[in-house]
């Protein structure tokens, strides 16, 4: 989470911040999706490929993400 600290911390050095709600996606680099190391074996490769092509197609907003009001 260091990374979103530090976006919205420039912006508002910048004078750019506008409250209310920040939100990042795994296109911005700042969130990603990562899968336990401890548990990654008890993962089936196909499953891991499916993962990787999914996250891709979330960046590339082939696939969109529900995203919850709060």
């Amino acid at each position: 989470i260091p990374s979103a600290l530090l976006s919205v911390a420039k912006k508002v050095q910048a004078g750019e911040y506008e409250a209310g709600v920040t939100r990042f996606d795994l296109g911005s680099g700042i969130i990603s999706l990562e899968i336990n190391p401890k548990l990654k074996d008890r993962i089936p490769d196909e499953v891991l490929k499916d993962l990787d092509s999914v996250q891709a197609e979330i960046i590339s907003g082939k696939t969109e993400v529900p995203r919850g009001d709060f």
